[in-house]
């Protein structure tokens, strides 16, 4: 009511003096927005007792306890589900808002959340009327069009046939809102319908939004029949959305309905944006680039979409109006700010509730009345001028065209628009700057996040504008570069519109009941075509997801005629698309010309979402590149310095480099050969990947594995220049699964002597990661590719680096090995050879600053924090009390199809007496299926108190907080995975590594974030200083990453950029200790707790911590996978002996081995060699070792390093003492050696042993070499197997 106590009949909302939600309730139990009809009959009935209210006051503030019982009281909710979505609809409409979880968006009963009633004026009360009429309330369609204008409908024979359309469900009213756009992520929601429900839903279903029903249609077929059909068009005048848009457009292009007006309109207005007319734009193009390009020079950065929201208005403004918008006018600058937000404010009335919040409503009408009169006025100034003045018709603007041209003529008298069409139209062209806006930010994003993996596309579109400029950065591309050398940019952008397009949905009307894909559509639907749905539809293109500007090289590339709909498509397509992509294409070439970009650390990508779809955040940083003009002479060069000298001196560049690099066009091939995603190895690739993309070289598809790049060169000998750079780890001496089939080609090619110069053309270098405690085996893999690589006649850039995991820090030894080899890797290229660098630098356009001859590539060796990445966004999705959620035990999916859940059956503590815990572990197999050798691989957890200490941090997050990734390009494996409700405490403890020790990287990244200028300073000084680092870390020992977020506290709004750059929880790998043959029904480990003692504290590892904690569960389980053993290190034939030396936990593969031949009842003759400290208190399965001794089964002999009672032994010591056993088994009896322990120190003991004893039988007076070869002979022969941990 308002404050005289009636009712206010012409709004379906009343907000003076109370703010009312309406609902009205049939005698069928559906609910329906109020029509004006509704709202009159309860005018006349509201005083006879045929309806009944509620009147629920809320206080200042409450908690979600009280607000669910006011609910329930309201609608006497059964279901808690609707009970809670209820809940969310009032915070979505801002009736109530949550006061003080700001990111908790979304509603919860629980008292600890606190709510306050909404800010508008009045929002006290919540006046629910109930309406017991039979009589629904009116529908505001289209039912009552006439037949004889749009024809007759199917008859209701042929309307059987048909399908019904599936419905999207949903709630009342509501519908699917809360399923495209939940309270704390309400800007993607036309984003999440053509990404989730579209392809849930197929091509055409029903949906409800917020009272407004449609149809939605993502099947290119149907999208064609929608768009071409007679049957189909616009008829604003009665759509909710439109009835929004046509406030401010009126009868604009794109508002207008089907019919004379619009047909009249565009037939004017059309024909001043196609390629004809585009000459007298160019030079106003020009200009304005021109200025926007200066302004960064001078600030060095820029942010995506106001950067060039600023260009396309200014562009859009001259080429309408013939002004600056952006003159500094106040009064345009309001008109300017205004009229992208009344366009997002349209979409919010009409699907986001934005409409019950009087504080919008104002603000939405006050925009448009000084829009609209601004340029009302402006337009009757121009007609008033042009009676006054004779102005040339080639220096008309479109303001001028539209007033001097008839839009029709009748019975000889001409047509002209009025001056409201005429506003409303120039508003419409205008605001479709944002098109273009989009279109640009967009494709930035694209190209420069390095998460997304379009680097080599950035490439090639950057050779493309070089080869148009010639280096001349000053060029100003003409329109013949536009339509014949800017094909790549084309697709680039092309590309950019189809994952992204700027208007995600576009809306028309059936006007006629008809047969659409088999499926009955009835007059008076509203249809809504998802551009976005259609553009991922598999029927639409191949590989849909994927971003790849190369497919449009194709003229199939669309595989229906609708398959991409940008501009929508039809008669009522967009008349100015061609204008938008000349302004992108020539805007884009002039800024990718003239400076060298990238993502900065400071970009945080936010998908903003409302009438248009924008990347908010995105932040560039530039760089200018220099003039390529070998062409200049020495004298002008000395002539430039000369005008130059009062300017500051630059730091040194390698520009010139750079534009050499990329004029030849040099390739840079990374391989990488590993075992584990986002591992060390990865990590270093990238780096080497992100830093020679800076000096222009072409990555092509690298980094990629070793395997995948052999299927390029096993078959046709590499002839072009390259380098390639390889980066490798070891495993027990044995290459990376991904590069194992490349070794082995690599080997026998260098081996067989036929081609060595095979590789000729290609320059390499590599970079081998491993670690001491497998000393013996750790450079074995990257030192043979050298070698091979050699053989093959490729020239060595550089000795291979070597990065000890053990010792080193990685991003150290990558600065150090990076500044040697870049320069070497420069003299490399054909273009350089033994020229100075400098001056080649210098001839090419670079700018060598006061460094003299140096060759130091120090600065692009430089740590610094990676960019935040777009390609995942987190959204907050409620609370595990009302949220069903998911459970995830890793961020990698790779094995996600073999990983099982065990019940842990016992743990037991095998040395309860000794220094160190030794647990044995008995899992239920649970369908595992293993052989014995094998490996089960366990996922931890990390201990509670470790998340909870995190989670303290962060006021708008507990553990019980549900969030979702969503994927903006494609699944990324690595990460997070998508479309799963997760808990807080889930990714916390299971997939993120809380206890890692931090390394300078993380705490580099992480300086980013930290709420305090300060801190940030700190962290970046520790990251930066290999000492300071190094004390840091040694000073608050035992230190993991939560004692870094606990000093240095981060920024509240940084949770998800916080698990974006914490380590990922690697699973632990154990030797399975059981025969399957055997233990049928279990599987057995056994594995030591590390404990480590600190001046602060007690260090326990991750999954000792987590072994630990299970052992009084009862209802224990763990989430693991069989990996298997390498082929090799398995079970011999029965008549073959087999010695098993062993330290510790290293028994546990032997353990199995043992019981499986004893299962099998081999005769070959069994020798255990197994270490401990101590025969008391460190012996395991001593037991099974004594029977097996005593039964002659197996001859036993034991290695005690600490025992009281006899000498200090190491099991080489023993190997030596039975040197004569050891080498008849080898010699005369083919015997296989197993050895498992410590790869430190163990291992390359027993191998040192093996040689001497190898050495003693040498018939050679090289003895040495001998031993050598007959040990390799053994390993070649898989006659001496390691399988050693660190």
């Amino acid at each position: 009511r308002d404050s005289s106590g009636e009712f206010d009949c012409s709004a379906r909302l009343i907000a003076t003096g109370h703010f009312i939600i309406i609902y009205f309730m049939t005698t069928t139990g559906t609910y329906h927005y109020p029509s004006k009809e509704d709202v009159e009959t309860f005018k006349k009935r509201i005083t006879t007792g045929t309806h009944r209210h509620k009147l629920h006051t809320f206080d200042d503030s409450f908690t979600g306890k009280q607000a669910m019982k006011i609910i329930q009281s309201i609608e006497n909710f059964e279901d808690h589900e609707q009970a809670m979505q209820f809940g969310n609809l009032m915070i979505l409409s801002g009736v109530i808002e949550p006061l003080n979880f700001r990111l908790h968006r979304f509603f919860s009963p629980k008292s600890k959340f606190i709510y306050k009633r909404g800010q508008g004026e009045g929002f006290e009360n919540l006046f629910w009327l109930y309406h017991d009429d039979e009589k629904g309330p009116a529908s505001l369609s289209m039912e009552n069009y006439s037949t004889e204008v749009f024809g007759e409908d199917l008859t209701s024979e042929e309307c059987s046939e048909l399908k019904e359309i599936p419905s999207a469900g949903g709630l009342p009213i509501a519908g699917v809102a809360l399923k495209l756009a939940t309270p704390g992520d309400m800007n993607r929601s036309m984003q999440r319908l053509g990404r989730e429900l579209c392809p849930k839903m197929g091509g055409i279903f029903r949906m409800t939004l917020l009272g407004n029903k449609f149809v939605v249609v993502s099947d290119p077929d149907i999208v064609k029949t929608v768009f071409v059909s007679d049957n189909f068009g616009k008829k604003t005048e009665h759509d909710t959305f439109f009835h929004e848009l046509r406030v401010f457009r009126g009868e604009g292009l794109s508002s207008a309905s089907d019919g004379c007006v619009h047909d009249q309109c565009a037939g004017l207005i059309a024909p001043q944006l196609v390629k004809k007319c585009f000459e007298k734009y160019v030079p106003i193009i020009h200009s304005v680039v021109h200025d926007s390009m200066e302004e960064v020079r001078r600030k060095g950065s820029f942010e995506a979409r106001p950067f060039f929201h600023k260009i396309n208005t200014r562009i859009i403004g001259f080429v309408t109006l013939g002004i600056d918008l952006y003159s500094g006018d106040p009064e345009w600058k309001k008109f300017v700010d205004g009229i992208t937000f009344v366009a997002d404010q349209s979409v919010n009335r009409a699907f986001k509730a934005s409409k019950l919040a009087p504080n919008h409503v104002i603000k939405f009408k006050r925009t448009v009345d000084q829009m609209n009169n601004l340029l009302m006025n402006f337009v009757k100034d121009r007609r008033k001028k042009l009676r006054q003045i004779n102005k040339p018709e080639e220096d008309y603007d479109m303001l001028d065209l539209l007033l001097t041209t008839p839009i029709a003529e009748n019975d000889g008298e001409k047509i002209y628009m009025s001056d409201e069409l005429i506003r409303a139209n120039l508003e419409t062209i205008i605001s479709a700057q944002n098109t273009t806006t989009a279109m640009l930010s967009w494709t930035l994003n694209f190209l420069y996040d390095w998460s997304l993996g379009n680097s080599s596309f950035l490439y090639k579109l950057i050779q493309e504008v070089d080869h148009i400029s010639q280096g001349n950065r000053d060029y100003q591309p003409t329109l013949e570069d536009v339509y014949k050398k800017m094909n790549y940019m084309t697709n680039i952008l092309w590309e950019s519109l189809r994952l992204c397009p700027p208007i995600p949905t576009v809306i028309r009307h059936c006007i006629k009941t008809c047969d659409v894909g088999g499926y009955l559509v009835r007059r008076g639907t509203t249809v809504m075509v998802s551009a976005l749905g259609t553009h991922l539809n598999p029927k639409s293109f191949d590989d849909p997801w994927t971003y790849n500007p190369e497919r449009w090289n194709h003229s199939d590339v669309k595989k229906k005629p609708c398959s991409f709909v940008v501009w929508a498509a039809g008669k009522r397509q967009c008349v100015g698309r061609e204008f938008a992509l000349l302004t992108g294409r020539m805007s884009l070439f002039c800024l990718l010309n003239q400076f060298a970009l990238e993502m900065s650390p400071k970009a945080k990508v936010v998908t903003n979402e409302h009438l248009f779809v924008f990347p908010d955040g995105l932040i560039m940083n530039t760089k200018t590149r220099p003039h390529m003009d070998p062409l200049v002479s020495e004298e002008e060069k000395q002539e430039k310095k000369e005008e130059n000298k009062d300017e500051p001196v630059p730091d040194s560049n390698w520009d010139g480099l750079v534009n050499l690099i990329r004029q030849n066009k040099y390739k840079t091939i990374i391989l990488k050969g590993t075992n584990t995603s986002g591992g060390t190895v990865e990590t270093v690739a990238d780096w080497f990947a992100k830093r020679t993309q800076k000096f222009g070289f072409d990555l092509d598809d690298s980094p990629l594995a070793p395997n995948d790049f052999l299927s390029v060169i096993e078959d046709q000998k590499p002839e072009e220049f390259a380098i390639w750079i390889i980066v490798v780890a070891s495993y027990n001496g044995k290459p990376a699964k991904n590069a194992n089939k490349f070794y082995k080609w690599l080997q026998e090619k260098a081996e067989s002597g036929e081609d060595d110069g095979y590789l000729k053309s290609v320059h390499y270098f590599v970079f081998g990661c491993g670690s001491t405690n497998w000393v013996a085996t750790y450079r074995k893999i990257p030192t043979s590719i050298d070698e091979w690589m050699q053989k093959l006649g490729a020239t060595r850039i550089e000795a291979p680096a070597e990065f000890n995991e053990a010792e080193d820090e990685l991003d150290e030894v990558f600065a150090d090995y990076y500044e040697v080899v870049t320069p070497h890797m420069m003299h490399s290229l054909p273009e350089i050879g033994d020229k100075e660098l400098r001056s080649v630098n210098e001839e090419n356009g670079g700018d060598n600053g006061e460094s003299g001859g140096k060759e130091d590539f120090s600065r692009s060796s430089n740590l610094e924090p990676e960019k935040s990445s777009s390609s995942k966004k987190m959204i907050v999705v409620g609370n595990t009390d009302d949220t069903e959620v998911d459970f995830s035990y890793s961020t990698c999916n790779s094995h996600s199809e073999d990983v099982k859940v065990c019940k842990i059956n016992k743990i037991s503590n095998l040395t309860p007496n000794s220094e160190r815990d030794t647990l044995a572990i008995e899992l239920d197999r649970s369908d595992l299926k293993y052989r014995t050798g094998d490996h089960l691989v366990v996922f931890p957890v990390v201990a509670r108190e470790y998340a909870e200490r995190v989670a303290k941090l962060f006021v708008d997050f507990d553990l019980d907080t549900v969030v979702s990734f969503e994927h903006f390009q494609s699944n990324d494996e690595s990460g997070f995975p998508v479309d799963k409700n997760l808990s807080v405490e889930n990714i916390l403890r299971s997939m993120v590594d809380l206890k890692r020790k931090p390394n300078k990287k993380f705490m580099m990244n992480y300086s980013a974030i930290v709420s305090n200028q300060e801190d940030q300073k700190t962290l970046e000084k520790i990251a930066k200083d290999r000492k300071e680092f190094k004390e840091w870390i040694k000073k608050h020992e035992p230190v993991s990453i939560v004692h870094v977020l606990e000093e240095f506290p981060p920024d509240n709004e940084n949770f998800d950029r916080l698990l974006e750059i914490l380590p990922r929880l690697e699973p632990r790998t154990f030797s399975i200790t059981s025969s399957p043959n055997v233990h049928k029904e279990e599987i057995h480990l056994c594995a030591a707790v590390e404990k480590v003692k600190f001046d602060n504290g007690v260090y326990e590892g991750v999954c000792s911590e987590y072994w630990t904690s299970l052992m009084d569960d009862d209802d224990a389980k763990v989430y693991c996978f069989v990996e298997e053993a390498d082929e090799a290190f398995r079970v011999p034939d029965d008549d073959v002996p087999m010695i098993l030396i062993s330290a510790g936990t290293g028994f546990a593969p032997m353990r199995a081995f043992l019981h499986e031949r004893q299962h099998r009842g081999a005769s070959g003759k069994n020798v255990v060699i197994f270490g401990c400290r101590t025969e008391e208190n460190d012996l395991l399965y001593s037991e099974e070792l004594k029977d097996w001794d005593d039964s002659d089964f197996a001859t036993v002999h034991y290695a005690i390093s600490r025992s009281e009672k006899c000498k200090k032994k190491y099991v080489q010591d023993v190997l030596k003492e039975q040197k004569e056993l050891i080498w008849k088994l080898i010699d005369d009896k083919g015997a296989y050696v197993f050895v498992c322990g410590n790869g430190s120190t163990m291992a390359i003991g027993v191998r040192e042993a093996l040689i001497d004893i190898i050495k003693e039988q040498s018939p050679d007076e090289d003895a040495d070499k001998w031993a050598e070869e007959y040990m390799t002979d053994l390993e070649n022969h898989n006659r001496y197997e390691i399988d050693v941990w660190g």
